[in-house]
């Protein structure tokens, strides 16, 4: 028998939930609850009151309202929905406004208010009807107070015993009704937090893979970017060589030209393919979110944009296009305080692009100023220029225009506008259709700590590299050959290693003026090479220079901590090489 109940009461309450959404469904419940336990209990608690009282005015609006609760449940079995949502509401406050006139301050019926305020928060989930019920019952709240303080309506008078009984009675139906939307709100958070909880353990789960994946690509790219670095040396570094060469012969030979142009375009080839591992590496960088440092370093401005210029050249010539540089020196002092590495990528990215989209015999100005206290340097192409639409779109990664002869993966532009905002500045671009592009970035607080008076500071001079003894500690033998080769030509006497323990037993037997070395080896890694280079009373005054194809950040600081003089990264450019060894040559 108590199953059956059971059943039948469990079936009543579902009536109409099926299928529905968890929240309507829910609310569905909440009202099919509250109308069978208040019609139920309107109509047994209306009888016995009567058969006290046997005052009609108490059985049959009782009754009635039982009734009224019971068809809201036949409502929702039907789907209407919202009859019933309001329904349940409009009842609750007709009957306590009719029994608190009737009965007076024998029941305090305020008090359903309360319960009538959480029942509008719990059921009621649009704005609209969440206004609508809490306006309901505060009309209600204020009739009610209105009738107490103004005996508006005479009550029903009942004996002491009757008011007792009335009073907990209907102090055990607020009870009542305030349980089960405590019980539905327990619930109901209980089943927000459970799917919050689930939710939190998949987003956890989903940032361990993320970290995971993104540490995968960092490992993958490091890898990737050694094995591509390693054959683009020995690409850039014989064409750097064959250019010498034809250079020397081709006053002699006229024929040559051509052959000298084909090396240059394979020269500028190979630049710009350096570019774009540096920028992939430097996206990889970026996505990860790591916090990047910025190292501030006094340097010379002229210094610094001529020998941007010199390093744009074989871009310049295989393109046919001619470098104009319009430094207003007279206004700007002789050195900026900044991060040097990240400047020169941000205008090598911005110049390699000009470069690029310029038309043959075409022009790329640079411009330099002061405005105010900022830096300001633009550079101007006469390409095709950019359209109004993919100006919206210039600096998100990934966009990018062809030229015909050399295709970008379109980071350059993302990467500079994210390393000028870390160095305090901005990016922008200015252009029409037909007449080219100007992009000018502006830096704030380069001239801090800076003399702004002009001091003679002629150009670091590349000096002689002749007679030199050096040292290349290098297991490629492409790279080792190249090297050979360029220091040969140099003049310099020349000792090789193919790892680091053969590189320290050749440096103490050889006492070499400077040390190229490579950062991967078999047997001894450069790492550890350098450690003992540091830790020889013998060696540790030799210059080291570091030529690896591991370009990140964090191995260029790692070394440079451990006691390298320098770090140039493979694909080795001759000049930076030479200008590198320049400073360290007494």
């Amino acid at each position: 028998m108590f199953q059956v109940l059971k059943k039948t009461v469990n079936k009543l309450i579902n009536a109409g939930a099926e299928n529905l959404p968890d929240e309507e469904k829910k609310n569905v419940r909440i009202i099919n609850t509250l109308s069978l336990f208040t019609g139920c209990l309107a109509i047994g608690i209306g009888t016995l009151l009567y058969s006290l009282t046997h005052f009609l005015g108490i059985l049959i609006p009782a009754n009635l309202e039982g009734i009224s609760f019971l068809l809201l449940v036949y409502f929702n079995h039907k789907h209407f929905y919202k009859t019933a949502r309001i329904g349940v509401l409009v009842i609750f406050c007709i009957t306590a406004i009719y029994f608190d006139t009737i009965l007076g301050q024998n029941i305090n019926l305020a008090l359903m208010c309360v319960f009538l305020f959480c029942l509008t928060l719990l059921v009621y989930t649009t704005p609209g009807e969440r206004i609508m019920g809490i306006s309901v019952t505060i009309v209600s709240l204020f009739f009610m107070e209105l009738n107490f303080y103004n005996k508006l309506f005479t009550p029903y008078d009942l004996s002491a015993a009757n008011q007792f009984f009335l009073r907990w009675v209907a102090l055990a139906c607020f009870l009542s009704f305030n349980a089960i939307v405590i019980v539905y709100y327990v619930k109901d958070r209980k089943l927000w937090y459970d799917k919050l909880k689930s939710y939190s353990e998949s987003l956890e789960d989903l940032v361990i893979k993320l970290k995971q994946a993104n540490q995968s690509k960092r490992v993958y790219l490091r890898e990737t970017n050694h094995e591509i670095r390693t054959p683009l040396n020995a690409i850039l570094g014989i064409a750097q060589l064959l250019e010498t060469k034809i250079a020397a012969l081709s006053e002699k030979n006229p024929e040559l030209h051509e052959i000298a142009e084909l090396v240059n375009d394979l020269n500028s080839s190979g630049i710009f393919a350096k570019n774009i591992v540096n920028n992939v590496l430097e996206l990889s960088r970026i996505e990860s979110g790591q916090k990047e440092n910025i190292h501030l370093i006094p340097f010379s401005l002229s210094n610094w944009l001529h020998e941007l210029i010199q390093m744009h050249h074989y871009l310049a010539q295989s393109q046919k296009v001619t470098l104009v540089l319009n430094f207003d020196e007279h206004n700007l002092p002789e050195k900026i305080n900044t991060d040097k590495i990240k400047i020169t990528q941000i205008i090598t990215n911005l110049l390699s692009n000009a470069i690029k989209f310029s038309p043959k015999g075409g022009n790329v100005t640079i411009n330099v100023w002061r405005k105010e206290k900022d830096l300001v340097i633009s550079i101007n192409d006469e390409g095709k220029g950019i359209s109004t639409e993919q100006q919206q779109v210039i600096f998100d990664p990934f966009v990018s225009g062809g030229n015909g002869f050399i295709e970008g993966t379109g980071l350059g532009l993302y990467i500079s506008r994210q390393l000028t905002i870390l160095l305090n500045g901005s990016l922008e671009v200015d252009s029409q259709m037909g007449k080219g592009s100007t992009f000018t970035v502006r830096f704030s607080n380069m001239f801090s700590n800076v003399s702004l008076e002009k001091t003679k500071q002629p150009p670091q001079l590349l000096k002689s590299l002749k007679d030199k003894k050096v040292l290349v500690i290098e297991d490629d033998s492409m790279s080792r050959m190249v090297l050979n080769k360029y220091f040969k030509a140099a003049g310099c006497q020349l000792f090789e290693a193919v790892n680091g323990e053969e590189g320290l037993i050749k440096a103490r037997s050889e006492r070499p003026d400077f040390i190229l070395l490579d950062t991967q080896m078999p047997v001894m890694d450069g790492r550890e090479t350098l450690k003992n280079i540091r830790q020889d009373v013998h060696l540790r005054d030799i210059p080291v220079i570091i030529t690896s194809a591991d370009s990140f950040a964090e191995s260029r600081d790692e070394m440079l901590k451990a006691g390298a003089t320098d770090f140039v990264a493979k694909p080795v450019e001759f000049q930076a090489l030479h200008r590198a060894l320049s400073r360290v040559i007494l």
